[in-house]
């Protein structure tokens, strides 16, 4: 399936190529499912995204449709980024598990610091740091890294993909200050888009 909005036109000019997305389902599913995150099909899924939403800690999709495989990227970066201790309570739009984190938070940082893995990976869980695991996500399963910004993001996806795919993006640093990857700089031993490791602590 190949896919090119107009808006995509205006925002790449002539060298805007069409984003190929076939076979991107099957191959984020076999990643995911790789890295221990649930994918279940589910006809009356209702997400904040189309096609995809998050249930107990669990990716549920109402297709296996390729044209969802950025939403679904998208969603489980989210996953991914939670702390795995709480990440069985995710769900919807993700406010019920940023409440609790922010308790832990709050019982705990007195005792553990500012610097314990916790803190940092609560701080480090936000909606940037997901958008960038996103990206590399797409560039290591091999579909084209615009898949995960073609819809949504106001219309700027576009945009917002160059800005991460530069490396100057809030979430690549947030990720890399997670210990999750390092910076795209030339003295990094693992840098960003390649992952140390794809899930939080």
């Amino acid at each position: 399936m190949l896919l090119e909005t107009a808006r995509m036109s205006r925002q790449r000019g002539s060298r805007a190529a069409p984003i190929e997305f076939d076979g991107a389902f099957a191959r984020v599913f076999a990643f995911l499912e790789g890295l221990g995150l649930v994918v279940q099909q589910d006809a009356k899924v209702d997400g904040f995204l189309a096609g995809v939403e998050i249930a107990d800690g669990v990716l549920r999709v109402e297709s296996a449709a390729d044209d969802i495989a950025g939403e679904l990227l998208h969603e489980a970066g989210h996953l991914a980024i939670i702390p795995g201790q709480f990440r069985s309570i995710a769900s919807g739009d993700l406010s019920g598990v940023s409440e609790t984190m922010g308790q832990w938070i709050d019982a705990n940082i007195s005792e553990v610091g500012p610097d314990d893995p916790t803190v940092r990976a609560i701080l480090q869980c936000g909606e940037c740091e997901a958008v960038a695991w996103s990206y590399a996500a797409a560039a290591a399963v091999g579909i084209d890294t615009r898949i995960p910004f073609f819809r949504g993001f106001e219309g700027d996806g576009l945009a917002l993909h160059d800005q991460v795919a530069s490396g100057y993006y809030f979430g690549v640093h947030g990720l890399a200050a997670a210990g999750m990857t390092d910076l795209p700089r030339p003295h990094s031993a693992i840098p960003f888009p390649t992952m140390r490791r794809w899930l939080q602590i």
